[in-house]
C-alpha cells in the first residue's frame, strides 16, 4: 500500500524518548510502531471527569517514575538494580491499579 499522507506532531523531550525506546524495543522503525499502534488501539470514550482522581494521580505518579528510569538509562546509565527495582515497583502499582479499578 502507498503511503503518500503525512501528519506532524509534536512531543516533549520525555515523550520522544520514550517513543524511540520503544521503537527499539520492538525492532521497529517508529512509523511503523506508530501504525502498529493505531491498528491495535483500543480507543474507549472517556471523558476526564468520570475517571477518579486518585486513580489519575496514581497514574501521573508512575509515568514521572517511568521517565526519571528513561533519562536515566539515555544519559548512558547502566540497568542496574535500582532501574530493575523501579520498574518492578511499576509493574506492582499497575497491577494494583488494575485489581482496582477493574470493570
Amino acid at each position: 500500500m502507498e503511503k503518500s499522507k503525512r501528519i506532524t506532531i509534536r512531543l516533549s523531550e520525555e515523550e520522544h524518548e520514550a517513543l524511540i525506546l520503544k521503537a527499539a524495543k520492538a525492532e521497529l522503525r517508529i512509523s511503523a510502531l506508530i501504525r502498529a499502534a493505531i491498528d491495535h488501539a483500543r480507543i474507549d470514550s472517556c471523558d476526564k471527569k468520570s475517571v477518579p482522581l486518585p486513580l489519575l494521580r496514581e497514574l501521573n505518579a508512575i509515568g514521572n517514575n517511568l521517565n526519571q528510569i528513561t533519562r536515566h538509562l539515555n544519559f548512558g546509565n547502566p540497568i542496574d538494580i535500582a532501574v530493575l527495582s523501579g520498574l518492578a515497583e511499576i509493574e506492582d502499582d499497575l497491577a494494583a491499579l488494575r485489581g482496582q479499578y477493574a470493570d
